[in-house]
């Protein structure tokens, strides 16, 4: 069991605290209960921190370290109450239901948000936000001047594959077949070619220091993609989803003890709206606490709850793959309102879809998805001296650590020729929403796929 003299006194330290010394209410019965309580949590705590708990060696050490007094009532259930500890590591997903309702009740997830322009914003503070709810609203991340013009140069490049200047068909920098796919009615993902990654955009300092927290990607990763999420005028909300299977398996708190929503996040989303954002262009809407219930069983019926109550707050939450005509509204939904300049960050595990546009606009969101470096293999050679003394320029660096292994799109009437600007095979004047559709000229012959593959 790994038994060490230090962990045992700390644990002794905490009872002590807790246990013996804790504000008792007057009532005796209400005192009992209170004791009992507490060492409830302390052997939770104790099972939980030990790697191949049994009932017997932990039995054994919780009665060493507070004590078998048979006078007392407190260790009247003493027995019970480890056998509940035990089980309730593997089998009862009870403590992870509980823990949704914090993250729901929690004003920090359900409306907080930061002004990343403030002089005092602290990324700290924000990656605790994304590390605890899963999502994260950032006000004022871009001047909305760079970003009116850097959305020129896409609008030129998603108006050229419309009107057929810039081919439909493609590869990637990942070696994959297409670089666009319809998702489903009225909804389209286009990946972008990396001339358009634009280092203001792709390192901003103030998202990278909260990136870059070990609570949250940790200090090496890369950016993994780069492109839009486009929804025609009229387009359906999308069904509940996430983006990305789970790495482990949906079992993996029946046979490890360890849900999903606990391990480290492997992969981050930001969005950044093209337009200003109305509710009548969909935006998109996160199931809250959603992630807390990843990995417990493959059919949400296949939970096991000691306490039956809570299976109600289960049932509270949009559940994957669920149709979008289903429920208009969950309890627990959240559904950020973004401006021309805002950003959303969100951890791969939340389940999420986009909303039904009944805007005449085509909305457009830029997506980028920062991944930690093993996510996918890298497969790179060394620079050599040259580059090195071509990218000697720290920010260059940077940049092209970061892009490395980053997906972008590669049209077949390009290559991989990059270009600038993308002017010359837009509309003209014409705003990016003004297309209303990205679906009238495109139908489904780029994306030669199975609705199931991945790109």
């Amino acid at each position: 069991m790994g038994r060490t003299l230090v962990p045992r006194h700390l644990f002794l330290s905490w009872v002590l605290v807790v246990v013996l010394l804790v504000e008792l209410p007057c009532n005796a019965d209400e005192q009992l209960e209170e004791r009992k309580e507490a060492l409830r949590k302390f052997v939770h705590a104790y099972v939980r921190a030990e790697k191949e708990p049994s009932y017997e060696n932990v039995l054994e050490e919780v009665k060493l370290i507070v004590g078998d007094d048979d006078n007392d009532e407190i260790f009247s259930d003493i027995e019970q109450v480890v056998q509940d500890a035990i089980e309730d590591t593997h089998v009862y997903a009870d403590r992870l239901v509980m823990d949704m309702l914090k993250t729901v009740r929690d004003p920090d997830c359900m409306e907080g948000e930061f002004d990343a322009s403030d002089g005092n914003f602290n990324a700290a503070e924000a990656a605790h936000v994304l590390h605890k709810c899963k999502l994260l609203v950032l006000r004022n991340v871009f001047d909305q001047d760079f970003l009116q013009a850097y959305k020129a140069n896409i609008t030129a490049f998603i108006q050229g594959l419309k009107n057929g200047n810039i081919a439909k068909t493609g590869t990637t920098t990942n070696k994959e077949h297409y670089f666009q796919h319809n998702l489903d009615h009225g909804r389209w993902e286009v990946l972008l070619p990396q001339s358009l990654a634009h280092p203001i955009v792709v390192q901003n300092a103030r998202i990278l220091r909260v990136l870059m927290k070990d609570m949250i990607l940790g200090p090496r990763f890369n950016l993994h993609s780069f492109g839009t999420a486009l929804a025609d005028s009229g387009a359906h909300p999308q069904d509940w989803h996430t983006d990305s299977d789970y790495l482990f398996a949906d079992g993996l708190y029946k046979t490890t003890g360890i849900s999903q929503h606990e391990l480290p996040a492997y992969a981050i989303t930001m969005m950044v709206p093209l337009l200003h954002m109305t509710p009548e262009h969909g935006p998109t809407q996160f199931g809250m606490g959603s992630s807390n219930l990843a990995g417990l069983a493959e059919k949400r019926e296949d939970i096991l709850l000691r306490n039956e109550w809570l299976r109600q707050f289960i049932n509270a939450q949009p559940e994957e793959d669920e149709e979008y005509d289903v429920r208009d509204h969950y309890e627990y939904m959240r559904t950020p309102l973004l401006s021309f300049g805002d950003v959303l960050l969100f951890d791969y595990m939340i389940t999420h879809r986009g909303g039904r546009n009944v805007s005449p606009d085509l909305r457009a969101m830029l997506y980028l998805t920062y991944s930690r470096f093993w996510y996918k293999d890298k497969g790179f050679e060394d620079e050599d001296e040259e580059d090195r003394e071509e990218q000697s320029d720290t920010e260059m660096k940077l940049y092209k650590k970061l892009t490395q292994t980053a997906r972008f799109a590669i049209p077949d009437n390009f290559g991989t020729d990059e270009v600038e600007d993308w002017s010359q095979y837009g509309d003209g004047d014409r705003s990016l929403e003004a297309m209303g559709s990205f679906q009238e000229q495109t139908g489904n012959q780029a994306n030669p796929r199975d609705s199931d593959e991945e790109l």
